[in-house]
């Protein structure tokens, strides 16, 4: 498989089944305009996760993603990645950083995490076909 960093831009990969995800998501590309992130459904691509050293049920727990140097980022770290990227985005990251806000928003996010992963997959998480 073709390692998708040869492009430079960081990767989100998220639950494309996931009403609550893709309505994030639709709303982080819309803003993404300049197309400084690679946006990467698991559900259609779940092959591409090993190659990250990513499993399917990990990336279904946790947001996940890889920076441009090829490191994994799981919960607020991945949404700083994100938001830096983005107009007025990158606003909110600086403020977190400069507050020191990442890890109370980690735990909030990590709660937030357990009740979709629970709600989303408590008859199991199948890959779509």
């Amino acid at each position: 498989m073709k390692n998708r960093l040869t492009s430079g831009r960081p990767i989100i990969l998220y639950d494309g089944s996931c009403p609550l995800c893709r309505k994030e998501i639709s709303h982080y590309r819309r803003m993404d305009k300049t197309h400084q992130l690679e946006w990467l459904d698991i559900t259609s691509a779940s092959s591409d996760l090993a190659a990250y050293g990513i499993s399917f049920e990990a990336a279904m727990k946790r947001l996940h993603s890889i920076d441009g140097n090829g490191e994994v980022k799981t919960g607020t770290d991945s949404f700083m990645l994100i938001w830096g990227q983005l107009q007025y985005y990158c606003l909110l990251a600086k403020t977190i950083k400069v507050l020191k806000l990442q890890r109370p928003l980690e735990y909030l996010y990590q709660w937030f995490a357990e009740w979709r992963y629970e709600r989303r997959c408590r008859d199991g998480c199948q890959i779509p076909r």
